[in-house]
């Protein structure tokens, strides 16, 4: 009887996991408890502005200082985050060590948006990323993950990345 029930719990799940979009699933929107480690960046105390007009690079930089490295998520609710230099998750910050297991999550993949500022890398022989991530030479970034958040380089950034 076991081996029945589990090849028809296994059978449905199939079904369910075929009928339902993957885009569905993605970007159905993602709401988080209120605790201790998930830091919602527009409340206290970085109290980022997503409208899309607000420069909020600077206190960005702060959340990823402090919370890089420390198994938080860095949760962003929906809207538009511009960004007018690259944000980077720091080796280390003051005498802590900051490896892996950050997270940063977006409420609504296509909702919540890390922008650049227009004319941010306005030299077109410079690179540039809205979100520099390490490569510091070694394999020691281990478990970090970025979800259900888009990076936008506009139209004048050709040499430009989200994510690097």
């Amino acid at each position: 009887m076991r081996l029945q029930l589990s090849s028809r719990l296994t059978v449905l799940f199939a079904i369910l996991a075929w009928t339902i979009p993957a885009n569905q699933v993605l970007a159905d929107n993602q709401h988080y408890p209120s605790h201790e480690n998930v830091i919602d960046v527009t409340a206290a105390p970085y109290l980022l502005k997503p409208d899309g007009v607000t420069d909020v690079t600077d206190g960005l930089q702060r959340a990823l200082d402090d919370h890089v490295g420390r198994s938080h998520v860095l949760y962003f609710p929906k809207g538009v985050y511009l960004v007018s230099r690259t944000l980077n998750w720091q080796k280390k910050v003051g005498q802590r060590d900051n490896w892996g297991f950050t997270m940063l999550r977006g409420e609504d993949r296509d909702e919540t948006i890390l922008r650049l500022k227009p004319g941010t890398f306005a030299d077109p022989n410079v690179s540039g990323a809205i979100m520099w991530c390490g490569g510091f030479g070694s394999a020691d970034w281990f478990h970090n993950h970025t979800e259900n958040l888009s990076f936008d380089v506009g139209d004048n950034h050709a040499e430009a990345c989200g994510l690097q």
